[in-house]
């Protein structure tokens, strides 16, 4: 029996998300490659890239590239969100001048970062320059986190840093990624979450893996540990908990709605609106990386529109055929179901998994 509490939540959320990333420029700019980790899920690593020779946005480069962006979305009235990320942004010797100039420009903006340099009055420095949101990663429910992160004692670290940021009023966004390695921690992580009471969103993603396959959980595997992960959050929001899922995977949507969290008459309404929640490659929404590459996803090999300073920003914003390339990528099966408009699965993760069915399709005859 679903509680009417998740599907009143779960409903409220896609509303949410399609509501922000709608009409809306989201640039994703990882500054800088150094990092204390050594992730065995690090992009840099399954490209087999030099951990040890750090690619680095100079800070000239990167207010450029924020006021370019900034330009380009005001030229079409769109509102922008940039996010700096990395390796870890924190680490860049010009962190905090940008930070001031995103503050200056009015731009909203998050950080993708790790723990590790995060104290009181780092964190109350961050509140003061208008940080609203800070996402960490927490990959199982202690000694596995910090063997999958590579960094003893990362766990308690995590756990501190997220009371110092809720304590600012910043929201903790905690990152699992899901692989064989910690499929069996997640409900432990839930339990912690909801017994901490601190308040954070949880977003759970797959592993994306092109360099060892046998590392991508299959879908059937993926949606089971799902299910379980929304059963026992519903218990904990009956409960009162003070941590909610955001719904990242887009596979969640239909899920969902199989499952009975998402009403008919709430579904077909976003179906018939073609109300997107599906795969960001299709919205405005692009990734820098430290080298200056602009890509459409960090995953996908096929998603790169090559060095962002040969790009016209705003025709980039205000044309989609960039993106037509990369339709190989999407499956027939995807184009044809139910559900084309608000899943469209993960390209990325298909393609790693070397998987072409779907256990969620369902024929779109025309509705």
């Amino acid at each position: 029996m679903v509680s009417k509490a998740l599907s009143d939540y779960s409903e409220w959320f896609y509303c949410l998300r399609a509501g922000l990333f709608r009409r809306r420029c989201y640039v994703q700019i990882h500054v800088t490659t150094r990092c204390l980790n050594r992730c065995s899920a690090c992009y840099y690593r399954l490209r087999n890239q030099d951990r040890q020779s750090a690619n680095q946005l100079s800070l000239a480069e990167i207010i450029a590239l924020i006021d370019a962006w900034h330009r380009a979305a005001e030229l079409h009235h769109m509102p922008i969100t940039v996010d700096l990320t990395g390796g870890d942004p924190l680490l860049h010797p010009g962190f905090w001048d940008v930070l001031e100039h995103l503050r200056r420009s009015g731009i909203d903006f998050g950080l993708k970062a790790n723990p590790h340099l995060l104290d009181k009055a780092t964190v109350l420095r961050l509140a003061d320059l208008g940080l609203k949101r800070f996402q960490l990663s927490l990959d199982g429910a202690g000694p596995n986190h910090d063997l999958i992160r590579g960094c003893r004692g990362l766990f308690r670290t995590t756990i501190k840093a997220m009371r110092l940021l809720a304590n600012a009023r910043i929201t903790p966004v905690v990152r699992y990624t899901v692989s064989g390695r910690n499929c069996d921690d997640l409900a432990r992580l839930q339990h912690l979450l909801h017994a901490t009471g601190i308040p954070c969103n949880l977003s759970v993603t797959p592993l994306v893996d092109f360099a060892h396959h046998s590392n991508n959980l299959p879908v059937q595997d993926l949606l089971a540990i799902y299910r379980d992960h929304v059963r026992l959050f519903g218990r904990h929001l009956a409960a009162g908990s003070s941590y909610r899922l955001f719904y990242k995977d887009h596979l969640f949507f239909p899920l969902l709605h199989q499952m009975g969290v998402l009403s008919d008459q709430f579904v077909r309404a976003c179906v018939r609106g073609r109300l997107s929640m599906r795969c960001t490659m299709f919205e405005h929404v692009y990734i820098v990386d430290a080298d200056g590459t602009l890509k459409l996803c960090q995953k996908l090999p096929e998603a790169v529109l090559g060095p962002v300073s040969g790009q016209d920003l705003a025709v980039l914003l205000d044309d989609c055929t960039h993106r037509y390339p990369f339709g190989v990528c999407f499956s027939a099966e995807c184009r044809q179901c139910y559900y084309e408009y608000q899943c469209f699965g993960c390209p990325a993760r298909k393609k790693a998994a070397g998987e072409t069915a779907c256990p969620l399709f369902v024929a779109n005859h025309g509705q």
